[in-house]
């Protein structure tokens, strides 16, 4: 599966991968490497701020695209398929970070609105010290591995005060600041670490209102969906090669060992973007819900990620390790995504201590009902004999909800009478899905004059916003 749900979303991944197989196709990013590790910003990235990609998710008033996280999530996944070079990642963090605060941060995501690139430092990932000095602050510390860092003009962190208190700052290059490029596993981007000795901000570069906890799972979130993209591009092409690929006069893809490797990487792949995805979509839910889902997202699809591109790796055979070979990019990549976010059991800590107060809920916010019976009144009334009834509810009232959709509102859909639907551009994408289950096992058992229901448990955990 992919991020992308709506048309719209199908839309925008479609214009990323014309972007990038335009720009930046992966022969063209070989022969970049080293302009890459310096830092230097691709000569393509003007162009692909002027087509807006980057800034999907930011408010109009900023000069973005009025978009959300999950918009911009396409986005990444996208670009890590395609295996786009630069600051895109880092930039869109540090954005979608900024994002949480408050009316503080409108100087830098107009900046980065209009084509700054960015970084964010976690406060577990940096020991930088602020002081109060006058009407500015004075920071000093240092921090690890920072991917993207090098190319960065803005760094969004978190400092520690003497009280033991938490404030984000934004730090440019200056007197004081400092970044030691590194070699990096990633040849795709760039790798540094950030040093600060008695660097000056002033107070204008405080940014107040950020949620540390909140930007950590927006961090992971983004993350796992460019883990995720890599995993699945490396999942179809390993796929598409064992089909052509052939041995003792048959495609190797017929040799059952093969097979059952392929079946268990689709598999994989699969529960990784939909680890992302809920990661993004819990983004607008409460903060335990999104470090339910944010610590799962970093098990499943950014821990998991290079065991992933391994397995398809080894599914090419010897060719599989070549350097002329693009599978080891992809790699490459996910490696350095996984160390970024720090050890792999810290996260699978967090989300067993978290499974044990806080369940993953997964009722799905409707938001305003009533343009959604407006529109479905609309559909009913143009679809003749096929009427499609959607009755909106809340907790296990009288249609009897399976007690996981008992929290919120909830979405029932009734085919009062199971014949032709209307054509599927009509539906969106999730009643698109119901109505071709619909189709495919209409209940004819029972009277025509029932109402056959059916709520969100029947569809499938890979499809969860389908309602």
């Amino acid at each position: 599966m992919t991020l992308a749900i709506t048309v719209e979303q199908e839309q925008l991944v479609d214009a990323v991968n014309r972007f990038a197989a335009r720009h930046a196709p992966i022969d063209k990013t070989r022969a970049e490497f080293g302009r890459i590790a310096s830092g230097e910003i691709p000569s393509w990235w003007q162009e692909f701020v002027d087509s807006g990609f980057h800034a999907v998710h930011l408010p109009g008033h900023f000069g973005g695209q009025d978009g959300n996280l999950a918009d911009m999530a396409c986005v990444v996944e996208a670009a890590a398929a395609a295996l786009l070079p630069g600051p895109l990642l880092s930039t869109v963090t540090a954005s979608a970070v900024a994002s949480l605060a408050d009316a503080s941060a409108k100087p830098l995501l107009t900046d980065l609105a209009a084509g700054a690139t960015a970084v964010v430092i976690l406060p577990e990932h940096c020991d930088v010290q602020a002081a109060p000095e006058g009407t500015s602050w004075r920071l000093s510390g240092s921090s690890g591995s920072v991917l993207g860092i090098s190319a960065a003009q803005h760094i969004l962190l978190a400092a520690r005060t003497a009280d033991g208190g938490e404030r984000w700052f934004v730090a440019t290059p200056g007197p004081g600041l400092t970044i030691e490029s590194q070699e990096g596993t990633d040849l795709s981007t760039d790798v540094g670490a950030l040093g600060l000795t008695d660097h000056v901000v002033p107070d204008i570069a405080e940014i107040s209102g950020i949620s540390t906890e909140r930007a950590r799972c927006v961090v992971v979130a983004l993350a796992a969906c460019a883990a995720a993209g890599a995993v699945c591009r490396c999942a179809d092409a390993a796929t598409e090669y064992i089909r052509t690929r052939e041995q003792f006069g048959r495609p190797v893809g017929a040799f059952q060992a093969l097979q059952h490797k392929a079946a268990t990487l689709l598999v994989d792949s699969e529960l990784a973007a939909s680890a992302a995805w809920d990661a993004v979509r819990a983004a607008e839910e409460s903060i335990e819900q999104h470090r339910v889902a944010a610590a799962s997202a970093a098990v499943m699809a950014v821990a998991a990620a290079p065991d992933l591109v391994l397995d398809a790796l080894l599914m090419f055979g010897a060719i599989g390790y070549t350097w002329e070979h693009d599978t080891h990019l992809y790699w490459r990549r996910v490696t350095s995504l996984a160390a970024s976010l720090g050890p792999s059991t810290h996260w699978s800590r967090e989300a067993g201590e978290l499974a044990r107060t806080c369940k993953r809920s997964t009722t799905i916010n409707l938001g305003d009902v009533e343009p959604v019976r407006r529109e479905v009144q609309q559909l009913a009334a143009s679809s003749g004999d096929a009427v499609i009834k959607v009755i909106v509810t809340r907790g296990e009232g009288r249609f009897g909800l399976a007690p996981h959709l008992a929290e919120g509102l909830s979405r029932l859909i009734f085919l009062v009478r199971p014949l032709e639907p209307p054509p599927p551009e009509q539906y969106d994408r999730g009643l698109q899905m119901a109505v071709t289950r619909m189709r495919r096992n209409p209940p004819q058992a029972l009277d025509p004059l029932e109402p056959w229901s059916m709520d969100t448990a029947d569809l499938p955990e890979t499809y969860p916003s389908a309602f």
